[in-house]
């Protein structure tokens, strides 16, 4: 069940809980765990009520934003050289 809510979730990238429990036909609070553990797993992004898929390329593009001496390095490493 959790395999095709995430498909569904990557093929419309964009949407609310009420919209994707219609497409879904499934109860809100039982699609809701759903997401929380999509979001949980960094699948998803929730914002005002709204969620995003996060794809690959955009989690690439966020690291390319880093400077050079950073890209190679894990988001631990990074949270500690820049706090030191």
């Amino acid at each position: 069940m959790d395999n095709k809510i995430q498909r569904l979730c990557k093929r419309l990238n964009k949407f609310t809980l009420e919209e994707i429990s219609l497409i879904a036909e499934l109860e809100e609070s039982e699609l809701e765990k759903s997401l929380n553990d999509l979001i949980k797993s960094s699948f998803l992004k929730k914002q005002d009520g709204t969620y995003i898929y996060m794809d690959e390329v955009k989690k690439k593009k966020q690291q390319n934003r880093l400077p050079l001496m950073f890209q190679c390095h894990s988001p631990e490493t990074i949270d500690t050289r820049i706090l030191t």
